[in-house]
């Protein structure tokens, strides 16, 4: 999808501040695979408010690192995790503890791993930022059609959205975004390659 060249972040990086040097090192393994990444307060500039800068970093990126504490995650963490769950953003998650980090609410559908193995992280974000091929746009088009709700709707529609998103990873066997998702059917409508639903939901 086309990005803002004035500031792009690829991947946002969502920590506690006890475990921002973790953070780091995982961004430092993200940007080896020549990700752009948001991981700290240090990103933000003089005048800058905090609050806007994070928002601006999630919006702007492709998908969600959570570092996971070893105490529940914050209010904060919670609540960027459920803004990265609604924009239907691929969220993985590093957890020094990854049996004990999935049974923490928000995670149970969340992939996690432990920090040695942030490098296929990295892998699999650049799998799912890669275009689709013939076949699995076509498996997306059978997957536009068993959801049964139109474009326009999945565009004003996060759940709707979320549950073609999940439908289209499931068929591909690889995680994508909601709103590459949703680009791409856009894209095929505008270009005539979209077939009209053949039912659609109430």
């Amino acid at each position: 999808m086309p990005k803002d060249d004035k500031q792009t972040f690829d991947v946002f990086v969502s920590h506690s501040q006890s475990d921002r040097q973790l953070a780091k090192q995982v961004a430092a393994v993200l940007e080896s695979f020549d990700l752009d990444v948001f991981v700290d307060v240090d990103e933000v500039a003089l005048g800058e408010k905090l609050e806007d800068v994070v928002w601006d970093a999630m919006a702007d990126s492709q998908a969600i690192v959570m570092v996971v504490p070893n105490n529940p995650p914050s209010s904060w963490m919670a609540f960027e995790m459920g803004a990265a769950k609604a924009w239907n953003k691929p969220v993985y998650a590093i957890a020094d503890g990854v049996e004990d980090a999935r049974r923490l609410s928000g995670l149970h559908d969340i992939a996690v791993y432990p920090p040695s193995r942030a490098d296929e992280i990295a892998i699999e974000i650049k799998r799912s930022l890669g275009s689709l091929t013939d076949e699995e746009v076509e498996s997306l088009k059978d997957a536009y059609q068993k959801i049964g709700v139109s474009v326009d709707r999945l565009a004003t529609q996060p759940n709707d959205l979320a549950k073609l998103t999940r439908e289209v990873t499931k068929r591909i066997g690889r995680n994508v975004s909601g709103e590459h998702v949703l680009w791409l059917l856009m894209r095929l409508r505008k270009r005539g390659q979209l077939q009209a639903l053949r039912k659609q939901t109430a």
